[in-house]
């Protein structure tokens, strides 16, 4: 393959959030155009004025750039096209494949229901398809409202090779004259899609599989605009377990969505990257260069895939763990904003919390105990079960040895541990249990003479202090 002949497209429309189908698309495409050494092109498809936002487009953008999905050209907005739309719009009717189209909405309607009383096609009818081009100049100056429509062939088959799905075809008068201008004079998606694809020389469009009805449309428009047709691939959908389409009733489907319940963006997309497709990496958890590199077209299935929030999860607990300290410091900087620590101390708390943590959001949790200390929020029972008299000797005789150790690190805590539980009747992990609740409030925390090591003598005394009072 020509490298330099390989230009794809991702095209969102900025009428809502960045979803797991359209990242999916983006992610597809990017790989794709890596590996050939390609070039990808980001077009914003804004045509819908009354949906389309700002907001939604710079939410988009950020939420491509915090997945590390990058493009070479671009953003194009549509909105900004309508003088490209309109020389072609001419050419079109000049050359008789487009034409006026006078029928109102409510006629429309009203032989659409005829149609279906009579078990008929819905597809348009047309009515104005053979409105000589003198009436059709004359209804035109006395102000008639009118779209316009592109011409088709009679009958036929519109054929073409789907990369993933194979060969398809489309019987022609199963779509009808469709509306390629809006009598506002706006152009339709299909209109303006094919135009940007063909004058941006757009090689492959990689799409979901929900654009897969518009394709002989567009082919059709390729046609009669003279264009040289790009290669196809559709994306199989996405479902839910209950293998529906993926809908909010599933639960999370934004990228941003996914963000703020804590998942990282490397976990999404190694989880992306494996949905319905084959190949078996030579990792399980392939880093974005090595996804770029085995990366092949035809090992996406033509199948729909299932959307598996557990799969999805457990991939995110394995890329905290592989994530460093400082990785994980800038992905959760703002979520441990109200953490008044050192940033060297927060550090190495994630580095001996990570293997606990599900998700991003589990951090500030992990966190908050060697930042704040309330024994009014000592569980009761858990308080109740631990007051035996054995734990309450073992844990003054080791609190007190420690605050007189001249030393005070890991290991010199684990040294005084070793020796004072040495000369008492209690096991090792009860002993742990009782120091770990007394100095965290918690049953659970990282390895205990690290913890102890990072909340700090002073700050252990007091909090010693405090337990025995609420234990008493």
């Amino acid at each position: 393959m020509n490298k330099i002949s390989v230009r794809l497209r991702f095209a969102p429309s900025p009428t809502g959030s960045l979803h797991i189908g359209s990242a999916r698309t983006a992610l597809v495409n990017f790989l794709y155009v890596m590996h050939h050494q390609g070039v990808l092109v980001l077009r914003i498809e804004d045509t819908d004025v009354l949906r389309s936002s700002k907001e939604h487009t710079d939410a988009i953008l950020e939420m491509l750039d915090w997945l590390g999905i990058s493009w070479t050209e671009g953003p194009y907005y549509q909105s900004q096209r309508h003088k490209e739309y309109q020389e072609f719009k001419h050419k079109l009717l000049a050359s008789g494949k487009a034409y006026p189209c006078f029928c109102s909405r409510e006629q429309l309607e009203k032989q659409k229901e005829e149609k279906l009383k009579q078990g008929l096609d819905t597809i348009y009818g047309g009515n104005c398809r053979n409105i000589p081009s003198t009436e059709a100049k004359r209804l035109i100056s006395n102000g008639n409202p009118y779209a316009i429509r592109l011409k088709l062939q009679e009958d036929g088959l519109i054929k073409f090779n789907d990369l993933i799905k194979g060969e398809l075809a489309f019987k022609v008068d199963s779509i009808g004259d469709f509306i390629i201008f809006r009598q506002d004079n706006t152009p339709t998606y299909h209109y303006a899609v094919v135009l940007d694809d063909a004058l941006m020389n757009i090689s492959h469009v990689l799409r979901g599989e929900d654009h897969l009805s518009n394709t002989p449309k567009q082919i059709a428009l390729y046609d009669a605009l003279g264009f040289t047709l790009p290669k196809f691939a559709h994306l199989p959908l996405i479902l839910g377990p209950d293998k529906t389409k993926l809908s909010k009733r599933h639960g999370e489907t934004s990228i941003e969505e996914f963000r703020e319940k804590g998942i990282t963006p490397r976990a999404l997309l190694v989880y992306l990257y494996h949905l319905g497709y084959s190949i078996k990496s030579s990792t399980e958890l392939p880093t974005t260069q090595e996804m770029i590199q085995q990366f092949d077209l035809s090992c996406i299935s033509s199948s729909p895939s299932i959307f598996d929030p557990q799969k999805l999860s457990w991939i995110n607990r394995k890329v905290i763990q592989e994530y460093s300290s400082e990785e994980l410091f800038d992905l959760i900087k703002t979520k441990i904003s109200g953490i008044n620590l050192e940033q060297e101390k927060i550090m190495r708390i994630i580095s001996l919390s990570k293997h606990q943590a599900n998700s991003l959001n589990d951090f500030y949790d992990l966190l908050l105990p060697f930042f704040e200390y309330s024994p009014q929020n000592l569980d009761i029972k858990e308080l109740e079960e631990l007051s035996t008299e054995d734990n309450k000797l073992f844990l003054d005789d080791f609190m007190q040895t420690l605050f007189k150790s001249r030393d005070y690190d890991s290991q010199s805590v684990e040294k005084v541990f070793d020796h004072i539980l040495s000369r008492h009747h209690l096991s090792k992990k009860n002993a742990i249990r009782i120091i770990r609740y007394c100095a965290t409030g918690r049953l659970v925390s990282p390895s205990l003479f690290e913890t102890l090591d990072l909340i700090g003598k002073d700050e252990l005394k007091q909090r010693y202090n405090l337990f025995i009072k609420k234990w008493a």
